[in-house]
């Protein structure tokens, strides 16, 4: 993971160009607009009308390959990391190499919901450091949530949005050298986030229609006593920092070294709570980006690195982390050098 000669060479994103104002969306939820804005979200795009996630994720993995200065032949390894696909039980990864026209390429799909981008990487990185013959992986993830959810709402305090983002790493390269990883899991809150009735416990008839099993829902069991939700909180933000300090020692430094890190588009609160967990002054972070796309569960991670790239916030020979947050839950982090 360390080794000085693999570097992410590309990055590309995709937004939709349709667009929803929060105070749109509080009127269509009866909602307090205010209160949407105090979570730091103002803007998020839509998919349009028939584009698929994988549609989506081949836009922002053209624009990675031109980034790199690559062809779609040079692809060894396409992994998809979105938790969202076209399709229940399908390959979405398969989809992008037709697309893409990569043929020579080797593909599977990964889920991790928010922690799939940077959990990909890791993967990317491991593949090139076992296997010589792989000298370029595409790591490559999109969202969108309206068949899974009705409204722009996700429980109390998400605002969600759709879009797409895509990773090169690469043999050789120039780029962003991966420095550290870290990881971990936690499944005692494995139902908190799912779509309970899609595919898998029961068949998709017009009763579950009628319920709604086939939306995504938030479970929140004991979640109604306040201490129990804090500690829930607590816990939540010990093991994220965790998994970003173990990913800052392998790259042999400390959290006070990182210039600038990349978190999901949270809501602002959540923001603010993790980094005063992590000591790390919010504005060294991409928490301020949340307002121009809302959370899309995983791509924003690689969207918001290539934002922090062009604003000129990766500085050359600078540290980033990168700590993706997924349900259920899990923490991936990297560690980059710009």
């Amino acid at each position: 993971m360390e080794d000085a000669k693999l570097a992410i060479c590309g990055l590309g994103s995709y937004l939709p160009e349709q667009t929803l104002e929060v105070d749109e969306i509080a009127r269509q939820a009866r909602a307090d607009p205010r209160r949407l804005h105090e979570l730091g979200y103002a803007t998020v795009h839509l998919a349009g009308e028939g584009e698929m996630p994988t549609d989506m994720a081949v836009e922002a993995s053209r624009r990675a390959l031109a980034d790199a200065g690559l062809q779609a032949g040079d692809i060894d390894v396409i992994i998809y990391s979105g938790a969202h696909k076209d399709h229940i039980r399908w390959q979405a990864s398969n989809k992008v190499q037709a697309l893409l026209q990569a043929f020579d390429s080797y593909v599977f799909d990964v889920d991790q919901s928010g922690a799939g981008p940077a959990l990909a990487l890791k993967l990317a990185a491991d593949l090139l450091g076992d296997d010589p013959y792989i000298d370029t992986v595409l790591v490559c993830a999109a969202e969108s949530w309206d068949t899974t959810l009705p409204g722009r709402l996700l429980g109390r305090s998400f605002v969600v949005g759709d879009g797409a983002a895509a990773a090169l790493l690469c043999r050789g390269g120039e780029g962003l050298r991966l420095r550290g990883w870290g990881q971990a899991s936690w499944g005692r809150y494995h139902r908190a986030l799912c779509v309970p009735e899609v595919g898998a416990v029961r068949p998709i008839t017009g009763e579950v229609l009628a319920r709604g099993g086939h939306l995504f829902q938030v479970f929140r069991p004991g979640w109604e006593d306040g201490q129990q939700r804090q500690e829930l909180i607590d816990e939540f933000n010990r093991r994220a920092a965790a998994t970003l300090e173990g990913a800052v020692r392998r790259a042999g430094a400390a959290l006070g070294d990182l210039a600038f890190l990349v978190l999901p588009n949270l809501p602002r609160r959540h923001g603010l709570t993790l980094c005063r967990q992590l000591g790390i002054d919010p504005s060294r972070t991409s928490l301020s980006m949340a307002a121009a796309g809302g959370l899309q569960g995983g791509p924003e991670l690689l969207g918001n690195l290539l934002r922090a790239r062009r604003e000129g916030m990766l500085a050359p020979g600078g540290l980033v982390g990168l700590l993706g947050l997924g349900a259920g839950y899990h923490w991936s982090a990297l560690v980059l050098e710009g």
